[in-house]
């Protein structure tokens, strides 16, 4: 029998993901010096994951990466099957049957939960469901939002909180020129909001931001912004974390909040951070009508400060509340899951069960590590990955059946309808011509407008 990885057998990967993990993983294989056969597989016709579905609209410079994984999507031993989820349409006894070897990338979307009372009320979301709304994810259960409210809480210290706050704050004269959506720029433009708040638990210090995206705030030129005095008031524990090599980005936009004391106030949209806060309740007949915020100080040394809450609080009367406090994976049938953390366990993405190494299971990106790092890290964290898998050749188990078309004919007879990328791309020229003015693509809403486009 020739070996696994030669010209005459080549390695047969399915990825399991089509966001940058993914397509990164995907690259590494196809580029190594063994024969590598690799499938990518995604629940929607779109590829991309968080490049289409989580970048703002309005860095539109993030998603050139996607000329990048396009390149892939059309070499010659690459296949693609959009529309095909795994544990609905495709299992994962099935792969098995077909690949070599299952990596999974599927990445983190179950957002965390603040755990406060009154969170459930109307009015509150998650950064999930308001970021796949502005961004026109095709299969999400929301479709709308009230933004009847002149003034919205986004609790987290990240660049998804800024994201949040800046869309809000746009024109429509802005939007107009991003991939957003028309019927979503529209809603936006009927918005009501005119303040937000952004609430920390921790200082500026410590804050997740990154300066780029703390700049971004310049090109709103009727919004002004504003920070509470105390987070400024920093310790010598703080000034001795900025000196951190790790705290770059907080070296560049510490100034930038320094600057904002002198930020006039006759403008008629706001943006005003509230670090060293945390939500203890929401409060509100049926939706939301006020949150109520705990004020900490921070005790610890340098690098491993922590909140603690003192007998202080503020109420902030609000109609909208938005976490942005992280994610977690969501598990998938067949696939080991630790709901500790919300991710697959693994030991350098080789994925394990009490510690020993499932053969022929490998995971990377967000489902692999958390949502940590930009698009970029998943480049390294997949190359990891990879490293592994093709050092594991030898002792993988070869699958029975070795042929993608078969498995796709496999799927159609069942009555599912994998795409391949060649239809992707025309889904994605379909968008492109629909746009109008300076739009670069008027984008397809659901699942059934992007199928339409191939009948």
């Amino acid at each position: 029998m020739a070996e696994l990885g030669s010209s005459d057998l080549p390695l047969r990967v399915a990825v399991v993901g089509a966001g940058p993990a993914g397509f990164y993983a995907a690259e590494l294989l196809l580029r190594n010096d063994i024969h590598c056969e690799v499938d990518l597989f995604e629940s929607l016709p779109c590829p991309y994951g968080l490049v289409r579905h989580g970048v703002a609209p309005d860095h539109p410079k993030m998603r050139t990466v996607i000329n990048r994984f396009d390149k892939t999507g059309i070499e010659e031993n690459f296949n693609y099957f959009g529309n095909t989820k795994l544990g609905a349409d495709v299992s994962v006894e099935t792969l098995r049957e077909y690949y070599d070897a299952i990596l999974i990338s599927t990445g983190a979307q179950k957002p965390r939960k603040l755990g406060i009372p009154g969170e459930e009320l109307e009015g509150s979301y998650s950064a999930e469901q308001f970021i796949n709304w502005y961004n026109g994810h095709p299969a999400i259960e929301l479709k709308d939002f009230d933004l009847s409210s002149e003034t919205a809480v986004v609790v987290g210290n990240g660049n998804v909180a800024l994201d949040i706050a800046r869309i809000l704050m746009h024109t429509p004269e802005e939007l107009a020129k991003t991939d957003m959506a028309t019927p979503i720029i529209e809603k936006l433009a009927a918005s009501k909001v005119k303040t937000v708040y952004i609430a920390g638990r921790r200082g500026p210090v410590q804050a997740s931001f990154t300066s780029p995206e703390i700049r971004e705030f310049d090109h709103l030129e009727n919004t002004s912004f504003h920070i509470n005095e105390d987070a400024m008031a920093l310790d010598a524990e703080d000034l001795e974390e900025l000196e951190f090599k790790d705290h770059g980005h907080a070296r560049k936009f510490m100034p930038i909040f320094e600057g904002y004391s002198d930020q006039p106030s006759d403008r008629d949209q706001h943006i005003k951070f509230l670090f060293l806060r945390s939500p203890v309740s929401i409060e509100g007949d049926g939706k939301i009508e006020k949150i109520t915020l705990q004020t900490n100080r921070l005790s610890g040394a340098a690098g491993s400060r922590r909140p603690n809450s003192i007998d202080d609080t503020e109420t902030i009367p609000c109609g909208l509340v938005f976490s942005c406090i992280g994610y977690r994976g969501r598990p998938i049938e067949g696939i080991p899951f630790d709901d500790s953390w919300g991710g697959v366990p693994n030991v350098e993405g080789r994925v394990t069960v009490d510690g020993k190494v499932q053969t022929g299971l490998y995971t990377s990106g967000w489902i692999k590590r958390g949502p940590s790092g930009v698009i970029g890290t998943n480049k390294v964290d997949s190359k990891e990955t990879i490293t592994h898998l093709v050092d594991d050749v030898a002792s993988l188990t070869v699958a029975p059946n070795r042929s993608s078309a078969a498995l796709r004919e496999q799927l159609v007879s069942e009555g599912k309808r994998p795409i391949n990328f060649a239809e992707w791309k025309e889904i994605d020229d379909a968008e492109v011509a629909r746009a109008k003015g300076d739009k670069p693509r008027e984008k397809f809403l659901t699942v059934e407008e992007m199928l339409a486009v191939l009948d």
